[in-house]
């Protein structure tokens, strides 16, 4: 597994949009620093296991499911997005 790559595209994929207050890509740590609409801070990183907060060790097995979890309000959003892609279809 490519852990760069994984948060690379997260961060594209979500950077912009909405979804979060702030997302960032610590290549150093290997790391995603995001603040939540809530205005909730975490640190997340991804491995073989699975996407997990550095303050837990609970694994998620994708990065959505993760922020599902914790952000109401990305799962609001999250699902609005999905619902428009699909009625385009």
């Amino acid at each position: 597994m490519d852990q760069q790559y994984e948060l690379t595209q997260i961060a594209q994929e979500y950077g912009s949009g909405g979804f979060f207050k702030k997302l960032a890509l610590n290549n150093e740590l290997s790391e995603l620093w995001i603040t939540t609409l809530e205005d909730k801070s975490y640190r997340i990183q991804v491995s073989v296991d699975g996407w997990h907060l550095l303050a837990s060790d609970q694994f998620f097995p994708t990065f959505e499911s993760l922020a599902n979890e914790i952000s109401p309000k990305f799962q609001r959003k999250w699902l609005l997005k999905l619902s428009e892609k699909l009625q385009t279809l």
